[in-house]
C-alpha cells in the first residue's frame, strides 16, 4: 500500500495540520489582551483543538494496534510499526 493510500499517513496529516494550527492560534492568543472576548473565544478554540488532537491520536495508536497484530496483512513490517508508534508520540510531545 502507497503513502497516499495508507490510512495512517493520511491522519498523520491531518494530526501534524491540526497542530500546525493549534501552535498558530496559540500565538495569537500570546498576544492578545486578557480579560477580553476574544481571548475567551481563543481559548475556547484552543482547548477545542487540543480535544481533537488528543481524539486523533488515540485512533491513530487504536490503529496501530490492529495493524500489529497482524503487520504483514497490511503491507508493514515491525520497523515501521515501531515507526508509527515513535511518531504519535514525538509528535504530541515535541510539538507542543
Amino acid at each position: 500500500m502507497s503513502k497516499a493510500q495508507d490510512p495512517f499517513y493520511i491522519v498523520k496529516e491531518e494530526i501534524q495540520e491540526s497542530i500546525d494550527k493549534l501552535q498558530s492560534s496559540f500565538h495569537q492568543w500570546e498576544r492578545i489582551l486578557p480579560d477580553t472576548g476574544e481571548q475567551v473565544h481563543l481559548t475556547k478554540e484552543l482547548l477545542a483543538n487540543c480535544e481533537s488532537i488528543e481524539w486523533k491520536v488515540d485512533e491513530l495508536n487504536k490503529t496501530i494496534d490492529v495493524a500489529a497484530r497482524d503487520p504483514s496483512w497490511y503491507g508493514i513490517d515491525n520497523r515501521e510499526l515501531e515507526s508509527r508508534r515513535r511518531w504519535t508520540i514525538t509528535a504530541c510531545t515535541q510539538e507542543m
